[in-house]
């Protein structure tokens, strides 16, 4: 999954460059916002899931890495546009 979201935002960056990294930081936390709202709104209100459950996904003592998924979707802009070469110089 990670390696198919870093093809992904790979061609968005080569289509839309992101030429700062606040910009970058700031595309990445929104997308993880934007995830955690949709996952616990649909997963709650639409699926019927607990909020227990729903929070069972975050325990990494449990053996979840699904933080490891968020992790990349708020790094991986500025590490994209870093190796395209859209760093300012």
């Amino acid at each position: 999954m990670l390696a198919l979201l870093a093809f992904y935002l790979w061609l968005l960056q080569r289509r839309w460059p992101i030429r700062s990294r606040g910009t970058a930081y700031g595309i990445g936390a929104s997308w993880v916002v934007l995830t955690i709202m949709f996952e616990f709104g649909f997963g709650h209100y639409v699926d019927g899931k607990s909020w227990e459950d729903l929070l069972h996904n975050y325990n990494v003592a449990d053996g979840e890495i699904w933080d490891l998924v968020l992790l990349w979707m708020a790094i991986a802009p500025d590490v994209l546009r870093r190796l395209s070469g859209s760093e300012p110089a």
